[in-house]
């Protein structure tokens, strides 16, 4: 058979090879992968994940009780019950950054990235550079490896752990150098100390004792003698430990037993009998992490459901890999223990399989499987040698891309949100803070997340509790304000499909030139009318893809001439052009859930009611948090489901929160300043608030089908306005836009509509 490569392909192969081959690069290359690896963990690492775990929390309160010397000691037991030498690494780190989310997630950011370090070495006791370099790189892009780097929970820290001690080991099995074994104990005591799966490291280690002796007959004494080293410093490490395991053995044992599917007298898959429970667990063990089957969902906190662990080119590249190790066993006997032994002992027991967080210590086998693939079919002699190779190297960059996409997704479906649960919202998060912290000061426990979310039913009085106000009030209006401000002078579309109608409009907005921009959320499009309501141009239609929508829901307009439109089921804004000609998406890393309004400022920021988060983003234009609003500091009032949000030309900004049926004025700082009261509404058929002639405030009152007017200091001037299929009437008066000279477009979605009228 011939060949199909090329001798071009041949060079530009051999180059890259040779490039990466170099040992003089191979420190540099190390580098760059750890750090494009850390600053990829560190983006967006308040809002993505987008709210705080339940197991996070409960670790933060230990963190709280600790900071404020409440906590249990170094060589304590952490609510688990484990030890709590990793509640104290966390502690430490929210000391010297603050306590924030970041501070949080960036212990597990921080040591999922220096485990790159030793899975690149002993990755490459057996592999080339490249290999080595792949593999480290899939790793730290693997969504699974991925999504628990960026957790506030300490089992990821288990990889770095065990990846030292095999590090060392095989140094010291080597160089038969003591310090080794040395460094080798103390890892394998850290992994003691941490996730309760860490326990394996140091049986990993003594369980390779019978392969290290039979490769290395001769030196038999001194490995003994070395592991002799190793067990005496794990035991040592690990002894300030153990009197306060004796003390409470069954305490310290509970974690491992409430998860046991051996054990427990509960049905597990609809039977009690401990043998088929056995086969089952071996089943779906083996579907799960070795055949990959994505069927199996397991816990979908730790992963996209209807999807393997891995993504299908690494499960590819693990079984060859595997099959590969397994005929190889004698040299291999290390990896496949690494692989095998948290599947015997934490997977194939634990309830729940397949169970991301249990089963972690095994991702670094997976990846180290995948790099021997590599490294044998890149050697490999024949079979079209050029083209082969180069497209076993550009693999690499087309997974790393896939999976980093995938998180993404899976980090912006409402669905990743709900399955989080019971959970924290970052909305919530400083208030909720600062009330375990008040109980930590006080030397009371913490409460769970659970109890959180029955507290969270009233969180303005909760922020209160806190954080009093003192210069807020609230504005009492005057009587005999007058109900026609505005004369109605005309009105454009009936209900349907086709040119001149709508279905459904709920929003309007009017540019710089006088053109108008309905949001015809029926039909999935945006409408484009002149200022005497005459239809120019339409564009959009069903769909996820750019230029589509699913559920449009607000726009606006910039001084640029540019329309945005905001979607709240896609949970992103979209940039056109006046025409329709589709720019560019905005906010789709933000976390947001079912936003229901937006606008902007003078200054381009946008101010976006993130609704089912709790909040108000302001963004600036290329889409980065400015400034979060209802993060319920000291003096910054908490949100609950706020609909619209308006800042004026002094940066105050104005936020509609009909279920407290209320309007607050904040200031720039997000301090509130006064507040007045609407009727209410729900969520979805919501009041929305709009800059109106001479600093004057729009707001939308479907409640009672009419446009109001407010002064800046929350004063009603007026209104206009009813129920009803006429003119000047509304069936949902939901969006309003201030044209040119007093005039004011209405949005009636009731009527499929648009109204406008003139300001007496």
């Amino acid at each position: 058979m011939t060949t199909i490569s090329t001798p071009y392909q041949r060079t530009l192969t051999s180059s890259v090879l040779t490039f990466l081959e170099s040992r003089r690069r191979e420190t540099y290359l190390l580098a760059a992968v750890v750090l494009v690896a850390f600053l990829m963990r560190l983006a967006f690492l308040v809002t993505v994940p987008p709210n705080v775990t339940a197991d996070e929390a409960d670790n933060l309160v230990n963190v709280y009780h600790i900071l404020e010397g409440q906590g249990p000691g170094l060589f304590g037991l952490d609510w688990k019950p484990a030890p709590a030498f990793s509640v104290h690494l966390m502690a430490l780190f929210m000391l010297i950054f603050g306590k924030t989310i970041f501070a949080m997630r960036l212990a597990s950011v921080a040591l999922s990235t220096v485990a790159l370090i030793p899975m690149y070495f002993v990755a490459r006791r057996h592999l080339s550079i490249t290999a080595s370099l792949i593999s480290t790189i899939l790793m730290s892009t693997g969504v699974w490896y991925f999504h628990f780097s960026r957790s506030g929970w300490e089992n990821i820290h288990i990889v770095l752990y065990e990846l030292m001690a095999i590090w060392m080991l095989e140094l010291a099995l080597a160089r038969g150098q003591r310090r080794f074994y040395a460094a080798s104990g103390f890892f394998a005591a850290l992994g003691l100390y941490g996730y309760f799966s860490g326990r394996i490291v140091i049986v990993l280690l003594l369980l390779y004792l019978p392969f290290a002796l039979w490769q290395r007959r001769v030196q038999a004494r001194q490995i003994l003698l070395g592991y002799a080293v190793l067990v005496t410093v794990t035991v040592v490490a690990f002894a300030p430990q153990l009197p306060t395991i004796v003390k409470q053995w069954d305490y310290f044992n509970r974690r491992t037993a409430s998860v046991s599917a051996l054990t427990t007298t509960e049905p597990v898959y609809g039977t009690t009998d401990k043998a088929v429970v056995l086969w089952n667990q071996v089943e779906r063990t083996v579907r799960a992490f070795v055949l990959m089957d994505a069927t199996l969902d397991g816990n979908t906190r730790y992963k996209p459901p209807a999807r393997s662990l891995f993504d299908p080119i690494t499960s590819s590249l693990f079984v060859v890999g595997l099959v590969l190790a397994a005929v190889r066993w004698r040299k291999m006997a290390l990896w496949l223990l690494l692989f095998g032994l948290p599947l015997l002992v934490v997977q194939i027991p634990s309830l729940g399989v397949p169970d991301g967080a249990r089963a972690i210590g095994l991702i670094p086998a997976v990846y180290l499987f995948c790099g021997l693939t590599f490294d044998k079919l890149i050697a490999r002699p024949r079979l079209a040698r050029g083209v082969f190779q180069i497209s076993l190297l550009i693999l690499t960059p087309v997974v790393v891309l896939s999976n980093i996409g995938a998180y993404a997704e899976w980090m912006r479906e409402p669905e990743a949100t709900a399955a989080r649960q019971p959970a924290v919202d970052n909305a919530d998060f400083p208030l909720w803070q600062e009330l375990q912290l008040e109980r930590a000061r006080a030397g009371q426990p913490g409460f769970v997340v659970n109890e959180w979310q029955q507290m969270r039913g009233n969180l303005p009085a909760l922020a209160a509790k806190i954080a009093p106000s003192t210069s807020s009030k609230t504005i009492k209006q005057p009587t005999n304000i007058p109900g026609d401000l505005a004369t109605f002078v005309a009105a454009f579309g009936r209900q349907g499909s086709g040119n001149g109608e709508f279905l459904e409009p709920r929003a309007v907005a009017a540019d710089r030139d006088g053109s108008l921009y309905v949001v015809d959320t029926g039909n999935k499009r945006i409408v484009r009318l002149d200022a005497n309501l005459q239809p120019q141009l339409a564009w959009g239609r069903s769909g996820e893809g750019n230029g589509e929508f699913t559920e449009p829901w607000a726009v606006a307009t910039d001084n640029a001439g540019f329309v945005y439109v905001l979607d709240a089921v896609g949970q992103s804004i979209q940039r056109f052009d006046s025409s329709g000609k589709y720019l560019s998406r905005l906010g789709s890393d933000l976390g947001m859930y079912r936003p229901r309004d937006m606008t902007i400022d003078g200054d381009g920021f946008f101010y976006i009611a993130d609704t089912g988060r709790n909040r108000i983003v302001k963004i600036g234009r290329e889409g980065q948090i400015v400034k979060t609003y209802g993060a319920p500091e000291r003096n910054n009032p908490a949100l609950d489901q706020p609909t619209s949000a308006l800042a004026d030309a002094q940066g105050n900004l104005y936020v509609a929160e009909p279920t407290k049926k209320r309007v607050l004025k904040l200031d720039p700082d997000g301090r509130m300043l006064l507040q007045w009261e609407i009727p209410p509404a729900n969520t979805r058929d919501a009041p929305r608030l709009r800059l109106g002639p001479e600093a004057q405030i729009l707001l939308t009152d479907p409640t009672r089908q009419r446009i109001e007017v407010y002064s800046s200091d929350g004063v009603l001037l007026g209104y206009w306005g009813t129920g009803g299929l006429g003119d000047g009437q509304f069936q949902g008066a939901l969006s309003a836009a201030a044209g040119a000279n007093g005039s004011i477009y209405v949005a009636d979605p009731g009527n499929n509509r648009v109204q406008r009228f003139q300001l007496k």
